[in-house]
């Protein structure tokens, strides 16, 4: 297995391109043995998904899954359900997504609980996405308590403050805004210098929903003129459509009807850039407001 541990040491350096081509070289030799058939293709899984091609991933980690599973490499088949998961809800397919992840939980008690420390939490809260994305929302907030519990257990400052914006906007979406404002509260606290900036706008993009929901909307507006200040590093598309909305919500709100409109276009661009239909479905909300909201102001 020597070529394989050197694989995984070009992984470990983010060398996620040649991770994977070595990867697929060991699964194209007649000669590589099932187990490091195995691995190759759950390395390779992994370094695609890092390299956001997430339909090579999927194929990959069901190639991993087979070969482990033909083998006993439970770890190895514990560790492809897991990265399937994953690159099945980045590929919208929610259904098979949820399947996925329940039966890579369901194992955690006796087939990978080595696993537990390391991924429960992460798998947990992508379990919590899928069933938000499918509208099942107790099941989802459930799922986030979950994970919430393990990050807290971990002292994992970046997973819990994530995990507690992810339960925000879920209870802002069911209109439950003091237990969104709570947990807003809570994230806002563990947000510092030490954790990557992605997690400064998700606080602001879920605070900024928050305010517009309690018609607060000054407070809204500033919030997402933060994220969409020009030159700010981090933003991702999704970031954007999600302040474009909030912005154009509060101009339909406030009767400035072309201000609303001018913030609509750019959500749309922003939104089919993002590729979520979660954030696309936001903006449908939007047009819809602008069409109430009147012709002009």
């Amino acid at each position: 297995m020597d070529q394989i541990e050197a694989i995984m040491q070009r992984f470990r350096r983010g060398e996620y391109l040649q991770a994977r081509r070595l990867a697929e070289a060991v699964l194209a030799l007649d000669s590589s043995s099932p187990a490091e058939s195995a691995a190759a293709a759950q390395i390779a899984a992994e370094a695609a998904y890092q390299l956001f091609d997430t339909q090579a991933s999927i194929s990959l980690a069901r190639r991993a899954i087979h070969l482990a599973d033909s083998i006993g490499d439970l770890d190895r088949l514990g560790r492809a359900l897991f990265r399937l998961f994953g690159a099945l809800i980045e590929a919208g397919e929610s259904s098979t997504a949820l399947e996925v992840g329940e039966r890579f939980l369901a194992g955690m008690a006796d087939n990978w609980p080595h696993l537990e420390p390391e991924l429960a939490a992460k798998a947990y809260s992508n379990l919590g996405m899928v069933s938000r994305n499918m509208r099942r929302y107790p099941d989802a907030l459930q799922a986030y308590w979950q994970a919430l519990i393990r990050f807290q257990r971990a002292g994992h400052a970046e997973g819990e403050a994530v995990c507690r914006q992810q339960m925000a906007w879920l209870l802002v979406t069911t209109g439950q805004l003091d237990e969104a404002e709570e947990h807003l509260e809570r994230s806002g606290a563990l947000v510092s210098p030490d954790i990557p900036g992605y997690v400064a706008l998700h606080q602001f993009t879920g605070e900024a929903m928050l305010r517009l929901e309690q018609r607060r909307y000054a407070e809204a507006l500033a919030l997402a003129e933060e994220v969409l200040a020009p030159g700010r590093p981090d933003v991702t598309p999704a970031n954007r459509a999600v302040a474009l909305y909030v912005a154009g919500m509060v101009s339909a709100a406030t009767a400035q009807v072309s201000t609303a409109r001018m913030f609509l276009g750019m959500a749309r661009e922003a939104a089919i850039a993002s590729g979520l239909a979660s954030v696309m479905n936001l903006v449908q909300r939007l047009d819809l407001a602008v069409r109430n909201a009147g012709p002009t102001e």
